[in-house]
């Protein structure tokens, strides 16, 4: 029995008969029951909904029994939207319009092939959109300006509309009129969130807009510059100051001639310092500094620069003094011009540029005479020009004669009064005929001593001067007439320097680390040492358990240092010479544990399986982290990636999904872990589902050049992965049966009422069969950001700076290398306020030129480390070279360092570092100097003349730099009183080299022969008693001459025809031969 189709008449019982065995007497059957029911239709789900124009329309469809069964809908009155999805079952509409509105109908074959089956009709309503809109959603202002946000309800421009304070009372002076907000003067008072609202279409069902956020700001004040004015000498340094006021992290930036122009070569601005090492006229004029504040950028008062040129007159000497050659031969003098500034020297026949005879030329300083005859015989004079004035030199003289004449000698300087390791130079000037032959002796008539070298030419070379070098040195001249001799004093005085262990000027701590720093005193006499420190006035804000540091005689030390140690040591040396300082400026940072190190891209990273990646973990300072480390939170590092691992990056040769997981990026400083950063990865298939991918849009390295303007953009997206996502609802708190609230990854729940409240559960389906649930939520809102607000930090030298921008996109002006440069955090946070992710990048900017090269200093002879400026991450490559010049031997470098084993003179200069970054080379410039001790009270001596002669004025200046108020006093060693014909006198000047000095001048009108010797200049300073010596060495007037015994036949041949020679005596020339 077959029934094609069953109706519900059909249901009841059946029996089977026959009567083949026995005709006529049936046979029957047990009953059959059919018993017929309705066929399961398709469920839908909600059966009717209303939506708003642009929001989102769900249905959900299913066959009961029936997981996989293929499910198709279609619109009764219509057709489906074209943006609609129609996919599991699930039919979305993504933003709804009026035409949406109708009847769907879900249907399927699977249960009997080509008699589908349909399901119940959905009702959709769509409504125009009865939210209030907001404008603007977010808006940041300056306190005391006027804030104003505007409210309407599309399609009732009547509409009544109040606004109010989510986290407090309205501002008193604010208006509410015609849904425009005004707040006239803002406070910090008034920053927070406003809503507003409106009941006019459902009277006591009030609608709400999305919160409308204001940050206000405390106006920002203008930079301070410190000092407003400078006046210096060129060579001088100097240095201005810029801060603002009440904002001790504020950045700024210095300028040159007007706002935002490019700073003069060899200047220097370092976080608002400005520093030139030695000053010209290319320095002077204005600078500005400026502060570039929320609100605008803005400008200080200009700092002015004067620049003055030190010098005067030049103090022309020629050489030699006499001059006798035969005729014929050649002659030259030499002129000297002894100016502080550029001179021009012009050579003069008997008068001051007279004209030159013959074939007398001047050749650059020096007039030369070819071949000399007697109308070339007389005197020279030597004009030397500057621009401070004209002065002429002693005129020299020149004899031309057939005769022998016995040598002279003279050594200019006579003295040199020097400084341990000066050089110097003894000419001896001889004249005679023939010319003679010049040897050097030391002190003594001692050989000479190493350093101190016979150059030829008549020069005595000192390479470094020594204490142990003073005494005589003498020049003896001699050719076949005679001889001559004279000597040059030498007399080095004391030295002091300063030296500190570990150098600094800067030393860089964190908190808590360890400080020891040894200060080292060098110099004759055997100099003292002591730290010193002003703590300034008493604190208030400093931890009861504050410990200071230590000072025990060389070193100062504290075991675990804190920012209230953070200050300005002194290293100080003396003697009975002088005192020297050094300042060691010690700066402590909190090195603040999330913004040290930091991994780039987004904190939450999706890798392709069987592709090579890699992480990148950079420290935000160059100074603060010694070692980087990569572990894996959640078990070991796989082989291959510990094989391919480098400092801070770590590869992945070939991603697996079974390298997912939780990796940390961890500091060390000092062997101790101070940072760390973690990232969670996953593979491109895998991860957590609704999970937001935050990024920061690529490259995670930018390269920038100095002043050039960057945006970086911010941005949050979900992981599409093939699942299905269900929102129940547990309505009075779990007693009563879960209902489904909605589909998707966002439920919209329309004016929410108390039947709303209790836990909220998403069911996720994946088309694998698996299933998940999540922890319960509560009703989520989405506003007018998407539900993500974003916020931007910088994270630089182990510190925070926050609240960069509250907007999806950063942008940096005028980008600058000492203030912009780091690693970029933007952070995701949702409406409630939960963190969905952060993404980090790196900008790396090149500096302006050889011109912005910074400027490091170092003790002379002790290691140097430069550290290139560019901020380089893991993975740059960093090579250094030296302008003009190469890099010393030995220096090693390590990356962004390079070290030089021994610090000096030929290791100065300016340093460059090429680091390429993401196919880019940029450069950073270093210009190393010898570092001069801070202050230094010192004696200074100065002579009129180095070659003093009986009968000369002389006298010698004693100068204290350093302490105006030095006394000062004259004596001679062995002698209790100073000399009859000697006077002294004070007085006060300004030195081109060493600022303002107390001065005394021991003055001799008419030097005796007797004067000469020993003279100390005694001082009594702030710093305790100092002295100096000088020597005073009296030539005589004449040529010293002596007559060398002769052989007589060799003399006769030699004059042949000439009378029997006689001998003379002559006292002050010596022993001499002539013909009678």
């Amino acid at each position: 029995m077959t029934i094609p189709k069953t109706r519900a008449s059909d249901e009841g019982s059946y029996i089977c008969s026959t009567d083949d065995p026995h005709p006529g007497h049936p046979l029957y059957s047990a009953p059959a029951l059919i018993l017929v029911r309705n066929p399961q239709l398709p469920e839908i789900d909600p059966s009717v909904q209303t939506v708003t124009v642009n929001q989102c329309a769900q249905i959900r469809c299913w066959l009961p029994g029936q997981p996989y069964a293929t499910l198709r809908w279609q619109k009764l009155d219509g057709r489906l939207n074209e943006d609609a999805t129609d996919k599991d079952g699930v039919l979305t509409i993504p933003k709804t319009t009026a035409s949406d509105e109708g009847r769907y109908i879900c249907s399927t074959d699977d249960v009997h092939p080509g008699h589908p089956l349909h399901s119940a009709p959905a009702l959709v309503r769509v409504l125009n959109s009865e939210v209030p809109e907001i404008d603007p959603s977010v808006q940041t202002v300056i306190a005391n300006q006027s804030a104003q946000i505007r409210c309407w309800l599309p399609g009732r421009p009547y509409a009544t509309l109040r606004w109010h304070k989510r986290d407090g009372m309205l501002n008193q002076e604010a208006t509410d009129k015609d849904g425009v907000l005004t707040i006239p003067r803002t406070t910090s008072f008034d920053e927070g969130s406003y809503v507003c609202s409106t009941d006019d279409p459902h009277p006591g069902h009030k609608l709400h807009s999305a919160p409308a956020l204001v940050h206000v700001q405390n106006p920002s004040e203008r930079p301070v510059v410190d000092p407003p004015e400078q006046t210096v000498n060129e060579g001088e340094p100097v240095r201005f100051r810029c801060y603002v006021p009440n904002e001790s992290g504020a950045r700024v930036r210095w300028s040159y001639g007007q706002p935002d122009s490019p700073l003069p070569p060899y200047v220097q601005d370092d976080r608002g310092v400005l520093t030139i090492a030695r000053t010209d006229h290319s320095h002077e004029g204005e600078y500005f500094c400026t502060y570039d504040a929320p609100e605008e950028s803005l400008h200080s008062p200009p700092a002015r620069l004067r620049v003055t040129q030190p010098g005067g007159p030049p103090r022309p000497e020629a050489s030699p003094a006499d001059q006798t050659v035969k005729t014929g031969e050649p002659a030259r003098f030499h002129c000297e011009a002894n100016s502080e500034t550029p001179a021009r020297i012009t050579w003069g026949y008997r008068e001051a540029d007279g004209p030159l005879r013959g074939d007398v030329v001047q050749e650059g300083d020096d007039v030369f005479i070819r071949s000399a005859d007697e109308s070339n015989s007389g005197e020279y004079i030597c004009t030397a020009t500057n621009q401070y004035g004209s002065a002429e030199a002693v005129p020299v003289r020149l004899h031309v004669t057939e005769n022998e004449e016995p040598p002279t000698a003279r050594v200019v300087p006579r003295v040199w009064n020097g400084k341990p390791g000066d050089r110097h130079q003894f000419r001896c000037i001889t004249t005679g005929v023939p010319p003679p032959q010049v040897t050097w002796t030391g002190p003594g008539g001692s050989q000479l001593p190493d350093d101190v070298n016979d150059i030829g030419g008549g020069v005595l070379d000192f390479s470094n001067g020594r204490a142990d070098l003073n005494g005589d040195y003498t020049c003896t001249a001699v050719n076949l007439v005679g001889e001559a001799s004279d000597h040059g004093s030498v007399n080095i005085g004391p030295s002091l320097t300063v030296r500190t262990t570990p150098p600094g000027p800067r030393i860089v701590l964190t908190a808590g680390e360890s400080l020891e720093v040894k200060c080292e005193a060098f110099g004759e006499p055997e100099p003292e040492v002591e730290w010193l420190h002003d703590p300034g006035p008493e604190r208030g804000d400093l931890p009861d358990d504050f410990k200071p540091v230590t000072i025990s005689e060389q070193f100062i030390r504290h075991p675990s240092i804190g920012t209230g140690n953070a200050g300005v040591y002194t290293c100080k040396g003396s003697n009975s010479q002088a005192t020297a300082t050094k300042d060691i400026h010690v700066e402590v940072v909190e090195a603040s544990r999330v913004a040290t190190v930091a991994i780039l891209g987004g904190s939450t990273q999706w890798l392709e399986p069987g592709s090579p990646a890699e992480l990148i973990c950079a420290a935000t300072g160059n100074s603060l982290v010694d070692r980087l480390q990569w572990v894996k939170v959640d078990g070991e590092l796989p082989p291959d990636v510990e094989d391919h691992n480098e400092p801070g990056i770590l590869h992945f040769a070939n991603f697996k999904s079974s390298d997912s997981g939780e990796y940390e990026c961890r500091g060390y400083r000092n062997e101790e872990e101070i940072a760390s950063a973690k990232v969670t990865v996953h593979p491109t298939n895998g991860g957590p589902l609704g999970a937001a991918q935050v990024e920061i849009d690529e490259p995670t390295v930018r390269v920038v050049n100095h002043g050039d303007s960057i945006v970086l953009k911010c941005s949050v997206h979900d992981i599409d992965q093939p699942h299905r996502i269900t929102w129940v609802h547990a309505r009075d708190a779990l007693r009563k049966t879960p209902q489904t609230a909605g589909y998707g990854p966002m439920l919209h729940l329309q004016r929410v009422d108390p039947a709303h409240q209790g836990p909220y559960w998403v069911f996720v389906e994946f088309a694998s069969g698996d299933k998940l649930y999540s922890r319960p939520a509560h009703v989520i809102v989405r506003g007018d950001n998407n539900g993500a607000n974003f916020e931007w930090a910088l994270l630089r030298g182990g510190s925070l700076v926050r609240q960069l921008s509250h907007e999806s996109s950063l942008r940096i002006k005028k980008a600058d290398a000492s203030n912009d440069s780091g690693v970029y955090r933007c952070e995701v946070e949702d409406d409630d306020g939960e963190l969905l992710g952060a993404a980090y990048a790196a900008v790396t900017i090149a500096h302006g030129g050889p011109t912005n090269a910074q400027i490091v200093k170092f003790d002379e002879k002790s290691e140097a480390t430069i550290t290139c400026p560019v901020y380089a991450v893991p993975g740059a490559e960093v090579t250094w070279e030296k302008q003009d010049g190469s890099i010393p031997d030995g220096a090693v470098t390590s990356r962004n360092k390079l070290t030089i084993k021994e610090f000096d003179d030929e290791a100065t200069g300016t340093y460059i570092c090429k680091v390429s970054v993401e196919g880019q080379e940029i450069e950073g410039y270093v210009t190393a100097l010898i570092y001069v001790p801070d202050t230094i009270i010192q004696v200074l001596l100065e002579a009129s003349s180095e070659s003093v002669a009986l009968g000369d004025r002389a006298w010698f200046d004693c100068k204290v730099a350093g302490d105006p108020d030095a006394v000062i006093t004259w004596s001679r060693e062995h002698e209790e009183d100073l000399p009859d014909n000697a006077q002294n006198y004070s007085y006060h000047t300004r030195d081109p080299a060493c600022g303002h000095v107390t001065g005394n001048r021991l003055l001799f009108v008419n030097v005796r022969e007797d004067n000469g010797g020993l003279y100390k200049c005694h001082a009594q300073t702030k710093e305790g008693p100092l002295e100096a010596r000088t020597v005073l060495n009296v030539g005589s007037a004449k040529r010293k001459r002596k007559h060398l015994h002769r052989n007589t036949k060799t003399t006769s041949r030699m004059h042949r025809g000439l009378p029997q020679k006689k001998k003379r005596q002559q006292s002050v020339f010596g022993s001499w031969f002539t013909s009678v």
